[in-house]
C-alpha cells in the first residue's frame, strides 16, 4: 500500500534559541489605527522590539516568537516593549502573563503623534459644536428682537434665554482644559476596563478549566446583526464612535478568548466561527481576516475558504496606495502554502517564486524568509516532477538557515523535516532519518511535546521505518503521531486520515487486512470531505482500497477504486508522472492476479517507462516495477528475462537502501528460486548468502527467518555434492537456536526444523548411524511439541525404519514403521495416501523378514 507523507510548510516565524526549560511564547503586535472609512482599527506593527529573557522583533506580520523560561507558578512578564515613536497601550510590563504555548499575546502599541492629531482633531470638532450652539443662541436672541422690539427686554423667556446663553459663552471660552481633557479622552481605547474579568480569565486558563471560561465568556446570539448595524451606523456616529469601538473591540476580545477556549476543547469549527463573527466588525481589516484564515488552514482544515480569504488580503494590499511588498511576499507564501494542501502544485510553486522574488529584493539572497521559501518550494517542485531542482532548493535552505539562523533554531523544524521527505522519497532512508531527528529534536526543544510539527515528524519518521521493514517501530512512531493529531487537531483533520492511512499500510504489510479494512475506512471520508474528491492525497486512499480489494478477492471492486485513483493523478499530475506510474503498477498487478500477463506487463512496462525518465534509474519505486516485470515472465516460463529483471531491481536496492532491508531480502529470494529451478545451485546459494545477509541485521543469527536460510543454503550445497559444508551450514544453525537460554517453543520448534534435515542430509549421503543419532534426540522433541501420537512423530519413527531397512536391520526396520503406522491409524485428518505408504512399508519389512528366515 502507498502511504502519505506530511510535508512541512509553515509560516516563517520569528525566533530565538531558548534555555533549556522553556515554552515558547508567540503572538503579534497591533498598532491602534484610528477608524478610517474601512473599518481598521487595529493593524500588523513590524520592528517592535519584544523582551522577556531573549529580546525579538516583529515580523511584517506583526507576528513575534520568544523563549520563555519555565516558572513555577506558570507566569512570566515581558521585561521591554519598545519601538520608537510609540506607547505601549496592552498588556503592561509588570502585567502577568500565562505561560501557555499555545495561545497568541495580542501586544497592543499607539502611535504618540498619530493619538496627537486625532485628539487635535476631536478638540477642532468640539470647538466646532461649541461655535455652532453659541451662533444658534444668537440667532433665537435676534428673532425675538425683532418680533418684540421694544418689548423684548421685559420678556421672560429671553430674560432666561440670555442668561443660559451668557453662561454657555462663558463656558466655552474659559474650557479649553476641559475640552482638551475630553478629547483626549475619546481619543484613547479603555484596554483595561474590565481588569477583573481578565484576571478570573487568566486563573481559569491556568488552572486548564476551560468548561468554566465557556461559560463565562457569553457571546450574544445576534453578534452577526450587531457587526452588521456597526458598520451600517458607523458615519453616523460622532462623540459616540470612540465609546462605541471600545465596545466593539470589547466584544471582539471576548469572540478571540471564546476562539481559544473552542480551542483547546477542539471544537475547532465553533473557534472558527467565533474568529469569522469577529472579522465581521472590520471586514476589511487585514489583521483579523488572516486571524480567521489562519486557523482555517492550520486547524480547521477548511482550505478553499482559507485560500479566498488571503485572495482578498492580497487584493486588499495591492489596492493600498503606498504598497508594502514585504505584506506581499508572506501573502504570496501562505497563498503557496494553502495551494499544496490542496495539491494544487503548480499554484503552489507560482506563489512561492512571487514570494522569493519579492523577499530577495527587500532583503537580498541571504535571508531568513527567503531561507523558508525555499524550504517550501522543494517538496512542491518534487510533487511536480522536478527532483533535481527540488533537492537544489533545500540546500539552498539548508545552507542559509544554518549560516543565519543557526542549527537549533525552530525554524530549522521546516528546513530539515522538508529535507528528509526528499531523502525518503529518493529512497536514502538512513538519510532521512537524520534529517528527522533533527527536526524532532529541535521542535521538542522550543515548542515541547504538545505541538503539531511534533505530530508530524513522528509520522514522517514512522514512515521511514515502514519503509526499512521496521514495522513495530514505525506503529509506535504513528500511535504517538495519532493520540497528538486527535488531542490537538480532533478526529475530522486530513493530518489524522494521512496517519490512518499509514498505518493501514503497516497492518497490510504484515496480513493484517482486516485491522488494514478497519482503519482504511476511517481515513477515506475524513480526506473527501477536508480536501475534495480530486486531491492527489485521495487518489492514494484509492489506491490502497484497491489493494486490500484485492487481497481480498474481490477484483472488481479494486479495479473500480485503481481507475478512480489513475483518473484523479492523471487530472493532476499529467500522463508523465510519477504517480500516474504508480496507478499502472496497481493495474498491473490485477491483470497478473487474473492470469492476464501480457496485459500486466504492457501495464507494468508504461510504470517503467514513466519512473525512468521522471525518477531516474536508481529509484526504490523503479525496482519494484522490475520485480513485477520479473514476475511475470517467470510465470510466462522465460526465466531468463525474469532473471534479468530481479538483478536490475536487487542492484537499485542494493545502492539505495542499504543494509537490513527485507525488500533486498525478498528479491534475493526470487532470484535464487529461479536459480534453483534452472540448476544453478551455485548462483541460488549466493543469492540465499546475500538474503541471509540482510536478515541477520534484521532478526538475527537464531530466527525463524533464519532457519530457513540455513536449510535452503544447506539444499544447495547438498545438490552440488558438499556433504560436508551442507552439514556444517545446518550445525551452524543449530548452534544458533541452541543459544537461546530459555529455549521457549519457538526455539524448540526451530531445533527441530534443523535437526530433521540434519538427519535427512546424513540420509541422502548414506551414513545411516548418523542419521538414527540424529532421529533419536528428534523424536522425543517432537513428542514434546506435538504429542506422543502426531503426524510429526509417525513421520520420525517413518525414517528411522528407513534408515534401519538400508543398513539390512529388517527387524527394527518392522519395528518402527509399525510403530508410525499405529499412529497414523489413529489420527483423524491423516492422509490416506500417507497411511498406504507406511502400510507398504510394513509389508516389505515383513516380507524381507521371511525370506531372511527361509534363508
Amino acid at each position: 500500500m502507498r502511504k502519505l507523507l506530511l510535508i512541512i510548510a509553515f509560516c516563517c516565524l520569528t525566533c530565538m534559541g531558548s534555555a533549556q526549560k522553556t515554552v515558547t511564547m508567540k503572538g503579534t503586535v497591533r498598532k491602534i489605527t484610528y477608524p478610517d472609512t474601512k473599518g481598521n482599527t487595529l493593524v500588523p506593527l513590524q520592528g517592535v522590539r519584544v523582551k522577556v529573557n531573549t529580546e525579538v522583533s516583529s515580523d511584517a506580520a506583526g507576528r513575534w516568537q520568544v523563549p520563555v523560561v519555565k516558572t513555577s507558578d506558570g507566569f512570566f512578564r515581558f521585561t521591554s516593549i519598545m519601538k520608537e515613536g510609540y506607547q505601549l497601550v496592552s498588556p503592561q510590563l509588570n502585567e502577568p502573563q500565562l505561560l501557555d504555548a499555545h495561545n497568541d499575546v495580542v501586544i497592543i502599541l499607539e502611535n504618540k503623534e498619530e493619538k496627537a492629531a486625532h485628539s487635535t482633531a476631536y478638540v477642532r470638532n468640539m470647538r466646532k459644536q461649541y461655535r455652532r450652539m453659541i451662533a444658534q443662541y444668537e440667532d433665537q436672541l435676534d428673532s425675538l428682537k425683532t418680533v418684540l422690539g421694544a418689548a423684548y427686554a421685559e420678556n421672560e423667556r429671553y430674560q432666561a434665554m440670555e442668561r443660559e446663553y451668557r453662561q454657555f459663552s462663558q463656558d466655552y471660552y474659559e474650557s479649553n482644559s476641559r475640552i482638551e481633557a475630553e478629547a483626549e479622552r475619546l481619543a484613547s481605547i479603555d484596554y483595561q476596563s474590565l481588569d477583573s474579568v481578565a484576571r478570573l480569565r487568566l486563573r481559569l486558563k491556568t488552572e486548564g478549566n476551560w468548561e468554566e471560561l465557556q461559560k463565562i465568556i457569553v457571546i450574544p446570539d445576534n453578534v452577526e446583526q450587531l457587526a452588521a448595524e456597526y458598520n451600517a451606523n458607523k458615519l453616523q456616529r460622532q462623540e459616540q464612535q470612540a465609546r462605541e469601538d471600545a465596545v466593539a473591540a470589547h466584544l471582539m476580545e471576548d469572540l478571540k478568548d471564546k476562539a481559544d477556549v473552542y480551542k483547546m476543547l477542539v471544537q475547532h469549527d465553533s473557534a472558527a466561527l467565533c474568529l469569522k463573527n469577529r472579522m465581521g466588525f472590520h471586514p476589511d481589516s487585514i489583521g483579523l481576516i488572516r486571524d480567521y484564515a489562519d486557523y482555517l488552514t492550520d486547524f480547521a482544515a477548511h482550505y478553499a475558504e482559507a485560500l479566498a480569504l488571503e485572495q482578498r488580503i492580497l487584493a486588499l494590499q495591492q489596492s493600498r496606495q503606498e504598497r508594502e511588498d514585504i505584506e506581499e511576499a508572506s501573502t504570496y507564501f501562505i497563498l503557496g502554502n494553502i495551494y499544496d494542501k490542496l495539491g494544487k502544485y503548480d499554484s503552489s510553486a507560482s506563489m512561492y517564486e512571487k514570494a522569493l522574488v519579492l523577499q530577495r529584493k527587500a532583503y537580498g539572497e541571504e535571508s531568513a524568509d527567503v531561507a523558508m521559501t525555499y524550504a517550501s518550494l522543494s517538496p512542491v517542485y518534487y510533487s511536480l516532477g522536478s527532483h533535481e531542482k527540488a533537492m537544489a532548493q533545500a540546500f539552498k535552505a539548508l545552507k542559509i538557515g544554518e549560516k543565519l539562523m543557526g542549527a537549533e533554531d525552530y525554524r530549522m523544524t521546516t528546513i530539515y523535516n522538508n529535507l528528509g521527505f526528499l531523502y525518503s522519497n529518493q529512497g536514502e532512508y538512513d538519510k532521512a532519518q537524520e534529517m528527522y531527528q533533527k527536526s524532532l529534536a529541535i521542535a521538542l526543544k522550543n515548542v515541547g511535546e504538545e505541538h503539531p510539527i511534533v505530530a508530524v515528524t513522528y509520522s514522517n519518521i514512522g514512515l521511514v521505518y515502514d519503509k526499512q521493514g521496521k514495522e513495530t517501530q514505525s506503529l509506535e512512531m504513528y500511535g504517538k503521531a495519532l493520540a497528538l493529531q486527535q488531542r490537538m487537531l480532533g478526529e475530522g483533520h486530513p493530518g489524522v486520515a494521512t496517519v490512518y492511512n499509514n498505518m493501514a499500510a503497516v497492518y497490510y504489510n504484515r496480513g493484517e487486512m482486516d485491522k488494514a479494512i478497519e482503519i482504511q475506512q476511517k481515513a477515506l471520508p475524513i480526506m473527501v470531505k477536508a480536501l475534495g474528491e480530486n486531491h492527489p492525497d485521495v487518489a492514494s486512499l484509492y489506491s490502497n482500497i484497491s489493494n486490500l480489494y484485492r487481497e481480498q478477492g474481490d477484483q472488481e471492486h479494486a479495479y473500480e477504486m485503481c481507475q478512480k485513483a489513475l483518473s484523479i493523478r492523471q487530472k493532476t499530475f499529467g500522463e508523465e508522472s510519477a504517480e500516474v506510474a504508480l496507478s499502472y503498477v496497481d493495474l498491473g498487478a490485477l491483470s497478473f492476479n487474473k492470469d492476464q500477463y501480457d496485459e500486466a506487463q504492457n501495464y507494468f512496462d508504461k510504470a517503467m517507462k514513466i519512473q525512468q525518465v521522471v525518477l531516474g534509474r536508481e529509484h526504490p519505486q523503479l525496482a519494484v516495477t522490475l520485480v513485477n516485470m520479473g514476475l511475470t515472465h517467470q510465470m510466462q516460463g522465460d526465466t531468463a528475462q525474469a532473471i534479468a529483471f530481479f538483478q536490475q531491481a536487487a542492484a537499485i536496492e542494493e545502492k539505495v537502501q542499504g543494509e537490513g532491508n527485507l525488500v533486498l531480502a525478498d528479491t534475493y529470494s526470487l532470484l535464487a528460486s529461479l536459480y534453483s529451478s534452472r540448476r544453478d545451485y551455485a548462483m541460488a546459494l549466493k543469492m540465499h548468502e546475500r538474503r541471509c545477509h540482510q536478515l541477520v541485521t534484521i532478526y538475527g543469527e537464531g530466527s525463524a527467518e533464519m532457519v530457513g536460510e540455513y536449510v535452503a543454503m544447506s539444499q544447495c550445497q547438498r545438490r552440488m555434492g558438499n556433504y560436508a559444508k551442507a552439514l556444517k551450514i545446518l550445525q551452524k544453525g543449530l548452534t544458533w537456536v541452541q543459544k537461546d537460554a530459555q529455549q521457549n517453543q519457538d526455539s524448540r520448534t526451530q531445533e527441530a526444523v534443523l535437526r530433521n534435515h540434519i538427519a535427512l542430509l546424513h540420509y541422502s549421503f548414506e551414513k545411516y548411524e548418523e542419521a538414527l543419532k540424529e532421529y533419536a534426540v528428534l523424536l522425543p522433541l517432537q513428542q514434546e511439541l506435538k504429542g506422543e501420537r502426531s503426524m510429526a512423530v509417525a513421520n520420525v519413527c517413518y525414517s528411522m525404519g528407513s534408515c534401519y531397512r538400508r543398513m539390512g536391520d529388517h527387524r527394527r526396520a518392522l519395528e518402527k514403521s509399525q510403530q508410525a503406522l499405529d499412529i497414523v491409524k489413529g489420527l483423524e485428518d491423516a492422509d490416506p495416501k500417507q497411511v498406504e505408504k507406511i502400510q507398504r512399508r510394513v509389508t516389505e519389512c515383513l516380507e524381507a523378514l521371511g525370506n531372511q528366515d527361509k534363508e
